[in-house]
């Protein structure tokens, strides 16, 4: 049959053709011509058990991979089993991919012990004096219907024998032809597998399976089979026994036995076995068969890698009273290639994962690799100049990490590049060791992150040493992070870790915080960076030092808050917070740690510096303290260095312990007795007097620095509108506005002085302030009438017009803001009246407008708008020209706000008067009667009156 013809068919037809026919025809490369569908329908018709996924389990989608290698531990392979985790049996990938189908090729040659029975097709071709072709069937008798020459018996003959019989028979009874004899279909045996495999039952097979066809037809053998006693079975007794071990370890197949009708494949639970792990080349669990010794088994795993160190091998094993024991093994030694049990598990331990007798070199060199070491290797013999740096390498700083002794522990030392190369073989150019690792960085590289693998291995031996071998560099410089800390490192070496301080860094102060890691108490330690200072090379860093850099420009609280806090966390009521406090005249006053040594000078220091106004020859330290008898005391240390003003004898001060004692001679002169002198020398000035640098500061002093006596703070002052020179001016301290407009040149022509508005800075905000306060009150009245309302329901007696009222003038209230205006008398004040005149300071401005023609009408008037000035006009009639007042107008209290910004109150007959100039600004109040009732009247009639005259004031300074 050919593909096409099986195509045509109906599944269910398949069961009409003769089985000989589709077994013929079932080969892999027909099959693979074949839908899945049909596939199966063929194999079901030939009583296979047929591929794809088990009952239950959905069909795998072409999207999916197809494993052709055997499936990883935990993963879900094609046939739907999963593999465990863990060592698995050796073996079992055997099974994982069976072939397409389970019968042997049909094209394979026939072996001439094949025993002939029935189902069997004989293809016999004539030739000579007869030519003939025939296909014939061994019958259920066991013989052949031989055309012409009758019945043959030939089942129970081997496939040799068969044709010597016919062609026997052929010689004697067809004289002059000869035959070709071979075997055409195949007969089908039926078989069973039973035992630990993982579909057993009987299966039909072809008559050429062996004892492998039929574990391949029931799946394989299961997890609980054994691989190594395999029995085939025939008429009850033991035929032949199969060991898998010699298929898979030596490719041996000579154990395969055919297979006849009726045979038992009976496979036996797994035996004896033992787990192999570690350096060998297949991991596994191996079965044993007999008495197998450690060699054996690692003889089954491939052997050992080239790793392994077998005198390590471990076999852990379960001993006596059932306890686990392990037991060193050595299969190269005597007595070391111990017997096996069923249970034990090996593992082959591997060598020390690390490189010796090298050196290497990481970061940034153009040649990142190792190098083998040798007797007297310098730095200079593995990177012998620049030009095996990359460009921008840093040659000031690299790194020598150094893993030493039997326990590697890690030191680090630091070398210049730039000596190692001009100077070869010289101090810097180190001796090295096998291990030792060169480590050079850049400038456009992130150094901490470099570090970062040697910074957490110091942090792990850090805590078996207690003290951390690191350093951290925090602040102005370049690259602030964690580093390493080298041998003898001075505070250059940290710098230079971090390539170098900020150029707007502080050098003039530094602080070293250390921690005592016995106590868990920090110090600090005031530093120098100016260049040349002692410091940058004599100072050693320590153990978990932490380097403080402070900007010049830059807040010190950020970088010392951590610091502030350890050190009040560290206080007791016997050993106060070593903290002190720096105020007055300095860049940067607040608290600051307490330095070991510390002076006011220092002091001085760590807070930046003198601020421009002080006074350095005038300081004062306040002392908290606790006297001897428990009490709390305060006292005070005056430090006057001025010519002839001492508030305090420089002998009353405590002195730092460098100085011994001072004199204060009869004629006032100081003189200082330093430690060994023979006697006082004078002080030749003031500025000479070291006294700061001897005051020697405790805990929770405070420093403060007085500001130069008369030092005058130059104001600034604007002057906008008509002045002859508008802008801004700067002021001394104490002048008066006078002088400020005779200074701007004076007025211009157009110029009105008498409705000048001058404003000033601290009015306005008082003015917000109060503003603030107010709209709060008028909110909290607001809420609690809402609130009152709301309880009292429909019969309550909140007017629902005070509530209105309240609303609206909290709204108000939210879009006004202060002005800060002063009302001026200008025209005086430039006509020299002192009393007039006020002194200027900094934020005053002075609005000097044109001459106005206007009148203004606002609050409870009709149509609030300007009017065009007419000499003799009432204020009554200004009114009625913005179309009267309102219903809630109050006219009992109308008044004028003038053009310099005084306020005319009203008073009988005043509504009448024609005392209305240019600029005037006519406010008509709403009548707080409807709300007189209310706890805030007072003052919300303040309210009102300060709404209008904002109102007014910011009309009058916008109108020109």
């Amino acid at each position: 049959m050919t593909p096409e013809q099986i195509r045509s068919l109906q599944p269910g037809s398949l069961q009409n053709v003769p089985p000989e026919v589709l077994r013929s025809y079932a080969t892999p490369d027909n099959l693979s011509k074949l839908s899945p569908d049909q596939q199966a329908a063929v194999k079901n018709a030939l009583g296979e058990q047929p591929e794809g996924p088990a009952k239950g389990e959905s069909e795998k989608t072409p999207e999916q991979p197809s494993h052709t290698a055997p499936c990883l531990p935990g993963e879900r392979c094609d046939y739907g089993l999963a593999v465990p985790s863990g060592p698995r049996r050796f073996g079992f990938d055997l099974f994982i991919n069976p072939p397409s189908t389970f019968a042997p090729s049909s094209f394979i040659p026939v072996p001439v012990d094949y025993v002939i029975g029935p189902g069997d097709t004989i293809a016999v071709q004539l030739f000579g004096n007869q030519n003939s072709h025939f296909e014939l069937p061994v019958q259920r008798d066991g013989s052949i219907q031989f055309p012409n020459l009758g019945p043959i018996p030939v089942a129970g003959l081997t496939f040799d024998d068969m044709r010597k019989t016919i062609l026997d028979r052929i010689a004697k009874q067809m004289i002059g032809t000869e035959a070709s004899i071979t075997l055409g279909t195949l007969r089908s045996i039926q078989v069973f597998v039973v035992g630990d495999v993982k579909r057993p039952g009987a299966y039909t097979i072809s008559s050429l399976s062996r004892m492998l066809n039929a574990l391949f037809v029931s799946g394989g053998i299961a997890d609980t089979g054994s691989f190594r006693h395999i029995e085939l079975k025939r008429h009850g007794i033991s035929a032949a026994e199969l060991d898998l071990y010699d298929l898979l370890l030596k490719g041996d197949s000579s154990k395969d036995a055919e297979l006849q009708p009726g045979d038992v494949i009976f496979v036996p639970p797994v035996g004896r076995s033992v787990t192999v792990t570690g350096s060998v080349l297949r991991p596994a669990i191996y079965e044993l068969k007999g008495s197998e010794r450690l060699s054996d088994v690692l003889a089954y795993a491939g052997g050992v890698t080239p790793e392994a160190y077998l005198r390590l091998t471990k076999v852990e094993r379960i001993g006596p009273n059932d306890r686990h024991i392990v037991l060193d093994a050595d299969p190269e030694k005597p007595g070391g290639n111990l017997a096996l049990q069923n249970g034990d598990s090996i593992t082959v331990t591997a060598v020390i994962n690390r490189l010796d007798q090298l050196v290497s070199v990481k970061g940034y060199a153009n040649r990142q690799q190792s190098f083998q070491w040798k007797p007297d290797l310098h730095i200079s013999d593995v990177v012998s100049s620049p030009a095996a740096l990359q460009p921008l390498a840093d040659l000031n700083f690299a790194l020598l990490v150094r893993s030493g002794g039997e326990d590697r522990r890690i030191t680090v030392v630091k070398f210049r590049p730039d000596d190692v190369f001009t100077h070869r073989y010289g101090p810097e150019d180190l001796l090295l060791q096998p291990g030792d690792e060169l480590r050079f960085f850049g400038y456009d590289i992130d150094r901490a992150k470099q570090l970062a693998d040697v910074v957490k291995l110091l942090s792990t031996q850090a805590r078996a040493e207690v003290t951390s071998p690191l350093i951290s560099v925090r602040g102005a410089v370049q690259e602030p992070g964690v580093y390493p800390l080298v041998q003898n490192m001075s505070l250059q070496d940290a710098i230079d870790a971090a390539i170098s301080v900020n150029k707007d860094a502080w050098l003039q102060a530094a602080l070293v915080v250390r921690r005592d890691f016995r106590t868990d108490n920090i110090y600090v330690y005031e530093v120098s960076l100016e260049p040349g200072e002692r410091d940058l090379h004599d100072f050693r860093m320590a153990p978990g030092d932490s380097l403080r850099v402070f900007g010049a420009a830059d807040d010190r609280k950020a970088i010392l808050e951590d610091v502030i806090r350890e050190l009040k966390r560290q206080a007791t009521p016997d050993q106060p917070a070593k903290i002190f406090t720096v105020g007055g005249e300095v860049k940067f006053p607040g608290d600051y740690p307490l330095v070991e040594g510390a002076t006011v000078t220092k002091a001085i220091r760590l807070a930046g510096g003198f601020a421009e106004p002080a006074y350095p020859y005038n300081y004062e330290v306040t002392r908290q303290a606790v006297e001897p008898n428990g009490k709390f005391s305060i006292r005070t240390y005056a430090i006057d260095l001025s010519a002839n003003d001492r508030s305090q004898p420089l002998s009353q001060l405590p002195l730092a312990p460098e100085v011994s004692r001072h004199v204060v001679e009869d004629d006032g002169k100081f003189r200082i007795q330093s430690v060994g002198s023979g006697s006082a020398q004078p002080v030749a000035s003031a500025a000479s007097l070291p006294s700061a640098d001897m005051f020697a500061l405790q805990a929770r002093d405070t420093v403060v620095v007085r500001r130069q006596p008369n030092y005058e703070v130059t104001e600034t002052v604007t002057l906008m509108g008509e002045v002859k020179f508008p802008g801004t001016y700067r002021a001394r301290h104490g002048e008066r506005l006078s002088d400020i407009v005779r200074r701007a040149g004076g007025f211009t022509d157009l110029a009105d002085p008498g409705a000048a508005v001058f404003t000033r800075e601290e009015l306005r905000q008082e003015e917000e302030l109060r503003f603030r306060e107010i709209q709060e009150d008028v909110q909290r009245e607001a809420t609690r009438l809402t609130l009152v309302k709301t309880n009292a329901g429909s019969s309550g007696t909140v007017d629902n017009g005070q509530l209105s009222l309240l609303t609206s003038l909290s709204d108000k209230l939210a879009t006004v803001h202060g002005l800060g205006r002063m009302v001026i008398d200008l025209p005086k004040i430039t006509q020299g009246d002192p009393d007039a005149d006020v002194q200027v300071r900094t934020g005053d401005v002075l609005r000097v407008p044109r001459v106005r023609q206007d009148v203004t009408i606002m609050g409870e008037v009709n149509y609030p708008t300007a009017h065009r000035f007419k000499p003799g006009t009432t204020a009554k009639e200004y009114i009625d020209q913005s179309g009267g007042f309102t219903q809630s107008a109050d006219t009992g209290r109308v008044y004028v706000i003038r053009a310099n910004g005084a306020v005319t109150a009203s008073a009988v007959g005043w509504l009448s008067s024609s005392n209305i100039k240019p600029g005037d600004t006519i406010v008509v109040p709403v009548d707080l009667q409807p709300i007189q009732p209310l706890p805030l009247f007072t003052s919300l009639a303040g309210i009102v009156g300060n709404l209008a005259i904002a109102a007014a004031s910011l009309k009058v300074v916008g109108g020109f």
